[in-house]
């Protein structure tokens, strides 16, 4: 989408993702998420460990266009996980999002409880989803 076309809060978001400093990974959990889960940091969450997992690095993200100076939105690219070497079965709880600015620590960014916990257990067997991310801008709320 080109950046031209954003305005408001969109813009912002985009300036913000597109921002070569910040680093925002897409992580597997096998903790099972609680719905207070706003209350979860880093230590609470095991990340997954199944054979081959690797996080993903979010690179691509498609920005929706709009001009509301207030809110925008953002879906992130199709985000694939794969057992790639044998290993134990694990369920897999979640997605969670960590943020890393320059140098500085990663911090946990937001969550996503999988209604249903997905099998990691064969070599090849994947699971794919795409995180949506919402920005508002507290000054004019």
């Amino acid at each position: 989408m080109e950046e031209e076309t954003l305005a408001g809060e969109s813009l912002k978001l985009a300036e913000f993702l597109n921002d070569p400093a910040v680093s925002i990974v897409a992580h597997c959990t096998k903790t099972p998420i609680p719905l207070d889960s706003g209350l979860l940091t880093l230590d609470d969450l095991d990340e997954s460990t199944f054979g081959g997992y690797e996080p993903i690095p979010i690179t691509q993200w498609d920005i929706l266009p709009g001009e509301d100076e207030i809110f925008g939105e953002a879906v992130s690219s199709p985000l694939t996980f794969e057992v790639g070497a044998e290993s134990t079965p694990e369920l897999v709880c979640g997605l969670f999002l960590t943020i890393q600015r320059d140098a500085d620590p990663a911090k946990l960014m937001q969550v996503f409880p999988l209604e249903v916990p997905i099998s990691m257990e064969a070599v090849g067997r994947t699971f794919s989803r795409q995180v949506r991310l919402f920005s508002v801008d507290e000054t004019a709320v």
